[in-house]
């Protein structure tokens, strides 16, 4: 049927474009050294390794026991545990990684370099729909290709993963600004907070809201929508 090439071929290009940012990104990391590195690049590097591993080792007690005892536990072995320092969200992403493919340094960067893929997609989704595929897909590289990138793409950290649910979480409220759709602020809310449990430094995102609120000039935006929520559900 038409219909089905047509579908179809609304995944071939952005399921392409996603594997050549992660070749991308992992060509960068290899030519960086990073794959024979000993998670040195940054101090917090094995402590995000390690707190993940706690995770992965968690994940696969059965049943599974109290979550204090069993890291403190942990910790006694292994006492670079990051968790409670730094929020848990990019923990549990490595986790469950871990569990489906094996606890391994190379692993974790891989995971790395699909996260910076993953980013590198978003950039290409919004470029693209505005520009077209070419430019989407350029912009895409050129995300992968930025020093701050590679690096960060080089180590096991938080950074990226904050910008993906960032720069959704900014999306989601500019369609909210310009639909008033409860989706929208939905999906704001939902991402700010991923971003917010995968480091603390997602509270950038509250800023971002008041800035667009101060630049579009729709001070009253979030009152307004409130106001009608609660009159809806009077009624």
């Amino acid at each position: 049927s038409p219909v089905g090439p047509r579908g179809s071929r609304r995944f071939v290009v952005p399921g392409l474009a996603l594997a050549a940012f992660f070749g991308a990104a992992a060509g960068l990391q290899k030519l960086a050294g990073a794959y024979d590195s000993d998670l040195s690049g940054y101090p917090d590097e094995p402590g995000h390794f390690v707190t993940g591993v706690l995770v992965q080792n968690y994940l696969t007690t059965f049943p599974l026991q109290p979550p204090v005892p069993f890291a403190r536990e942990f910790y006694v072995h292994r006492p670079k545990v990051a968790i409670g320092h730094w929020p848990p969200v990019l923990y549990v992403l490595e986790g469950i990684w871990f569990l489906v493919f094996h606890v391994s340094r190379y692993e974790a960067l891989v995971l790395m370099a699909v996260i910076c893929a993953a980013v590198a997609g978003s950039v290409c989704h919004v470029v693209r729909r505005r520009y077209g595929t070419s430019a989407g897909i350029v912009a895409g590289l050129l995300f992968v290709c930025l020093a701050f990138v590679q690096n960060q793409t080089s180590q096991v950290m938080a950074d990226l993963l904050v910008t993906l649910f960032g720069f959704w979480a900014t999306l989601s409220f500019a369609d909210f600004l310009m639909g008033r759709r409860g989706w929208d602020i939905f999906r704001f809310t939902v991402f700010s907070l991923l971003a917010i449990f995968t480091k603390n430094n997602g509270l950038y995102l509250v800023f971002t809201l008041l800035i667009s609120l101060v630049l579009t000039r729709q001070f009253g935006v979030l009152r307004t929508d409130l106001k009608s929520t609660r009159l809806n559900s009077s009624h």
